[in-house]
């Protein structure tokens, strides 16, 4: 038996609702990561795309405008995707990395791409949904950074209280990074905007299972000895705000939710429900506050067998530590 429990329930989509089993990891590191994308893929054997939504360190670049990444703004695997870069082989030259991660989902890029776009052309307003997100998560940015050895350079690109998003490739390992003189060489030397500890594990499983994935990460700290809880809360709530935004521009595929095959109606599904649960987040009544959602909604958790919903979910969102 599958020893995860996993919440189900609908994230809005475009004309309809997504299908989404949630779970949340029992501890960080890729190791954590791997098994538990691996149990979700083998108890829900149709789910598509496994995204991984949680916190992470930012690169700061002050030399860099348009490469900066500040507290409380997003980075998402594109390119590469994630390079887990403790692995390798020690020789007499030193350490030599051989990360060879699969690259993020291309439909999921494309939703990326589109919701962009979208942005560019003032088609989708990333701040009215930042805005009523936060409002209805009673999340507040917090006005102050911790203590930091660099200047913000000015950033024209950056609207203020709004965060950025940013698009690359990011660091993961099972070491937390918390050293600015190596969190800088190694972000220089592969290109990474941010460091995580799950990116790697949720790749390789999916690969090994034969979908896709996607890594949405809120910045928290910068990876340095001044790293604290202070911008968690935030920067948690921030990346599940963006995979609300994201998966509402992808169109949604119709299931019948009796017989789990794909459904020929165009009847929408009522139940809604977000799937991504903040630490502050515990209820179905909290969870529809936070989406904004009115119709009527529900939610189960199931652990053991559970291969009678199996075959009508779309999309796997892990919630990282």
């Amino acid at each position: 038996g599958d020893p995860t429990i996993y919440t189900l329930g609908f994230i809005p989509g475009r004309a309809g609702n997504h299908v989404v089993v949630h779970a949340n990891l029992s501890k960080y590191a890729n190791n954590q990561a791997a098994v538990t994308t691996t149990n979700i893929l083998r108890s829900f054997p149709s789910v598509q795309d496994v995204i991984m939504v949680g916190i992470a360190a930012g690169v700061p670049r002050p030399d860099r405008p348009d490469g900066h990444v500040r507290l409380g703004d997003i980075v998402i695997s594109s390119g590469s995707g994630v390079v887990q870069f403790d692995l390798g082989a020690a020789t007499a030259r030193g350490f030599q990395i051989r990360s060879t991660a699969p690259p993020p989902s291309a439909s999921l890029l494309q939703a990326v791409n589109m919701l962009e776009s979208e942005m560019l052309a003032d088609q989708f307003s990333w701040r009215k949904w930042h805005d009523r997100f936060t409002r209805n998560a009673n999340i507040t940015r917090p006005k102050r950074e911790p203590k930091r050895a660099f200047l913000h350079p000015i950033d024209g690109a950056r609207e203020r209280g709004l965060p950025r998003i940013f698009r690359g490739k990011l660091g993961a390992s099972n070491t937390l990074m918390k050293n600015a003189k190596t969190r800088d060489k190694l972000a220089r030397s592969l290109g990474l905007l941010a460091f995580e500890m799950e990116g790697s594990g949720v790749a390789d499983a999916s690969w090994e299972g034969g979908v896709g994935y996607l890594v949405i990460r809120g910045i928290c700290d910068y990876g340095d000895p001044n790293k604290n809880d202070s911008w968690q809360a935030y920067a948690a709530h921030i990346a599940a705000c963006y995979l609300g935004a994201l998966l509402f521009q992808l169109p949604v595929q119709k299931y019948n939710l009796r017989s789990g095959q794909n459904a020929t109606s165009q009847t929408h599904h009522d139940l809604k429900v977000a799937a991504y649960i903040p630490r502050e987040a515990r209820t179905v009544a909290q969870l529809r506050h936070l989406w904004g959602l009115r119709h009527p909604s529900r939610v189960f958790v199931v652990s053991g067998e559970i291969h009678g919903v199996n075959k009508f979910l779309r999309t796997v969102v892990l919630a990282g530590p």
